[in-house]
């Protein structure tokens, strides 16, 4: 059963199981007999109610990532995800239908029975279909081809889990390390371990080396990094990526996804569709605005209005980004390199010092932002000339590409700009933490933090 049927197979069951549901309620309240309510509409056109119920507890089910592949080793878990879910889903509906004149009718107590119909069915169709996985797992030994990195105590008994226990969707198929050669399952050096995947077709590989090579274990996740893999790490190698993980559990041993989905695809267009309602009513409020800096910004120096320079977008992309001018023309887009912005900086006219402290000269990339160019949240894009100074110092700068840039970030709320490599390096941590942990909600609290920071006047 691969992926996709499994999606099918879920998606299929839980429309069956809300349809059903519905109908059984309406069976219970209006025809059984029990008690004395009148069906307000006929069968047929509560079975199209049913089918439209059933498509929105489908897409709900979506939203919260119901259909994702993930490594769960209990039903019970699941059981009690889908009955938060539902719950929510039932009481939105309460809501939505409410009689505020007569909020306590008798009526109204069936959206209990609506809730357990639902839980019910939905969790039975959903034990029938993960039975029906497993054993399909577990007669093929697993799905996903899987390499353990390291060969130590925790490595093989992780191997040896995974090997016991297919219903997990791991296939395991040997170790990469560099002890052990002799063992008939390892599978090579870690010094091969991009051409090890790509010779094996891996899909997963679990790090579990020994604590004398923690310093290398950043190379090695560099170097498939880019690969089309899931990866994880054992625990003791936390203090590494600190608060850039997932915790998952394994059969009691704890494990951690760094190469997990970064957002869910629904909550990627909302974040896309803010950005563009906000671009355009920044736009238009910022107008009186723009106009009065354009002016002030003409009068002050010599020059043009707004600054264009190359910037490197999502997936390493080049784009032009727009800003109103804040120093002395040639000044920065004429230089050798790049050079870092510092408090007084004699670059910077006086004009430009204003603009900046208020962060006015961001203005015009919300034409970036509607462009797509952008996100109103992310980290800010860099020049040309210090993402190829940085891309090969520094591990994981390249994951900054994931994502849009931003005309405000986590790293701005969190620090002032940068000023020297040090601080650029804190900057890639809080720009690391944005991308592991994106979400609409911690937008709206970096936005919220943004806002605080103009009102105090603390841009640059």
């Amino acid at each position: 059963m691969h992926n996709l049927t499994r999606k099918i197979l879920f998606l299929l069951s839980d429309f069956s199981g809300t349809l059903l549901g519905w109908l059984f309620v309406f069976y219970l309240k209006y025809h059984s007999g029990l008690f004395a309510f009148s069906p307000p509409i006929s069968f047929q056109q509560a079975m199209i109610t049913g089918v439209v119920l059933g498509v929105f507890w489908v897409i709900l089910f979506v939203i919260f990532g119901l259909y994702d592949w993930k490594i769960s080793t209990s039903r019970v878990d699941e059981i009690f995800e889908i009955g938060k879910i539902i719950f929510g889903g039932c009481l939105a509906l309460l809501l939505l239908t409410a009689d505020f004149q007569n909020p306590v009718s008798v009526g109204r107590f069936f959206i209990v029975g609506y809730f357990l119909s639902l839980l019910a069915l939905v969790g039975i169709g959903r034990l029938l279909v993960w039975t029906l996985h497993i054993h399909w797992l577990v007669k093929l030994g697993g799905l996903y081809r899987t390499a353990v990195i390291g060969y130590n105590e925790p490595a093989i008994q992780i191997f040896d889990k995974l090997k016991a226990n297919p219903e997990l969707g791991f296939k395991p198929i040997g170790f990469i390390c560099d002890n052990g050669m002799q063992e008939e399952k390892v599978l090579g050096s870690i010094a091969d371990i991009e051409q090890i995947i790509k010779k094996q077709r891996v899909t997963d590989v679990i790090f579990a080396i020994d604590s004398s090579h923690h310093k290398s274990l950043l190379g090695h996740l560099y170097k498939i990094d880019q690969l089309p893999v899931r990866s994880y790490i054992h625990p003791d190698l936390y203090d590494i990526v600190t608060g850039q993980t997932k915790l998952i559990q394994i059969y009691g041993i704890a494990l951690m996804s760094i190469s997990m989905q970064l957002i869910p695809w629904w909550e990627n267009q909302i974040k896309r569709l803010l950005d563009i309602l906000i671009s355009v009513i920044g736009l238009v409020l910022s107008a009186p605005i723009s106009l009065i800096t354009a002016i002030f910004i003409k009068f002050d120096s010599k020059g043009g209005v707004i600054f264009k320079q190359k910037r490197i977008g999502k997936d390493g992309q080049m784009f032009c980004m727009y800003k109103f001018r804040s120093m002395y023309e040639k000044s920065d887009d004429h230089l050798e390199g790049y050079k870092f912005a510092k408090d007084d900086d004699p670059r910077v006219t006086k004009v430009g010092r204003w603009i900046r402290k208020w962060r006015l000269d961001e203005i015009p990339q919300f034409i970036n932002i509607l462009k797509g160019d952008m996100s109103f949240v992310g980290p800010r894009p860099d020049a040309v000339g210090f993402f190829e100074e940085n891309i090969n110092k520094m591990p994981f700068y390249h994951r900054r590409l994931l994502v849009r840039p931003g005309l405000t970030g986590y790293a701005q709320i969190r620090q002032n700009y940068h000023e020297s490599n040090v601080e650029v390096e804190k900057k890639l941590r809080y720009d690391l933490y944005y991308v592991e942990n994106l979400s609409v909600r911690l937008d709206l609290k970096i936005v919220l933090s943004t806002i605080r920071f103009l009102l105090l006047g603390k841009g640059r």
